[in-house]
């Protein structure tokens, strides 16, 4: 099925990669969304070497596809960064989704504490990442993503909700201390 697959949307994500978003039918019937980095900016064909995703087993509707009682979806995708080595070779954490078509999004952004980072946005898909989001200090959270009308005004908002986010640098033990240390100091 993944001959059959079709290109949503794309973005630069950092390190001279690209994330894609795509759509495909699945093999029993239903259809399937995923994701993809890779070197090129509009790739040529479908090298599925990194990236992940989800499918539905019967029907039409993109199983990432939002509607009026679940208006916001979003995903996240993070590989674990080389130890050692040439540091361009590692794809930077991907954030994908779909807004719902009728709160009228033109845009949408990641936004930290200290800063914000524009996702591409093509008929209600995004998709979007940069290395900013691997292991942010605890000073950052929370993230958000969130999609504006063509007014600017926010019509959505959805809490990047990801462990791995802090889990990866250190393993569990060194983010539950980090953690603890942090929490103590957002009480004063």
């Amino acid at each position: 099925m993944l001959a059959r697959a079709t290109l949503v949307v794309s973005a630069p994500i950092g390190n001279g990669y690209y994330a894609h978003l795509w759509h495909a039918p699945s093999s029993t019937g239903g259809r399937c969304s995923f994701t993809t980095a890779g070197r090129g900016a509009l790739p040529r064909r479908l090298l599925v070497r990194r990236g992940g995703g989800a499918c539905t087993s019967r029907g039409t509707r993109d199983v990432d596809r939002a509607d009026a009682a679940d208006p916001f979806t979003l995903g996240m995708s993070i590989q674990r960064r080389l130890a050692k080595g040439n540091p361009r070779r590692w794809v930077p954490p991907v954030v994908s989704g779909n807004v719902y078509g009728g709160l009228h999004a033109t845009r949408v952004r990641i936004e930290w504490r200290r800063g914000s980072h524009p996702l591409a946005f093509e008929k209600g898909y995004f998709i979007g990442g940069t290395p900013r989001l691997y292991v942010p200090p605890f000073a950052d959270f929370p993230f958000y993503v969130v999609a504006y009308d063509a007014g600017g005004r926010e019509v959505a908002r959805k809490k990047l909700e990801n462990p791995a986010l802090r889990l990866m640098s250190g393993g569990w033990k060194q983010y539950a201390r980090e953690y603890h240390a942090w929490k103590r100091a957002q009480r004063r």
